[in-house]
This record gives structure tokens, C-alpha cells and sequence, in this order.
């Protein structure tokens, strides 16, 4: 992961109030690997949400996609779940 995947999964710590270890970060290849990451760290956490999965989600891609357009200036609707971090929006 480089420079850009780095601050990215900074930004996403700090929005959630999680740890991201190195070696789950570098697996994230799509937007939905990093949704599904936050969703599995907060689940770990002292505080897990009280929300299910499936309401959970939506409000973290939204969060995820904030940041992804912040960080990179990029069109909103480039960050799908499906989008490849590298290859669709060119996060390195």
C-alpha cells in the first residue's frame, strides 16, 4: 500500500475510533474490503455497535466514501463498493 492507501486508512482509523494492523490494511483491495474491515474492528471493539451488519454498513461506505473524495478529489459515484482502490481510483 502506498503513500495515498496509508492516509487513507489513517482517516478511516480516526473516523472510527479503530486500529487498523498493517497486515489487514495492506489486504484491502475494494472499497467493500475496507467497509467490511471497519465493520469487523468495531465488532472487535470494547464498544461494538449495537446495529446489525446490514444497517451498519451503509453508514460506514458513506463515511468511507466522504473520505476516499476528500483525500483524493475524486467524483463520489467512482466509490462504489466494488471499486478497486488501486485500479478504479487510483489510490496507491
Amino acid at each position: 500500500m502506498g503513500l495515498d492507501g496509508v492516509e487513507i486508512v489513517l482517516e478511516v482509523e480516526d473516523a472510527f475510533s479503530i486500529s487498523v494492523p498493517d497486515d489487514e490494511g495492506g489486504e484491502v483491495r475494494t472499497v467493500s474490503n475496507l467497509v467490511d474491515l471497519v465493520i469487523r474492528r468495531l465488532r472487535d471493539s470494547d464498544d461494538p455497535p449495537v446495529i446489525d451488519d446490514a444497517a451498519l454498513r451503509p453508514m460506514i461506505l458513506e463515511n468511507i466514501r466522504g473520505i476516499i473524495v476528500d483525500q483524493m478529489a475524486i467524483d463520489p459515484e467512482r466509490v462504489t463498493p466494488e471499486a478497486n482502490l488501486v485500479e478504479d481510483l487510483g489510490i496507491d
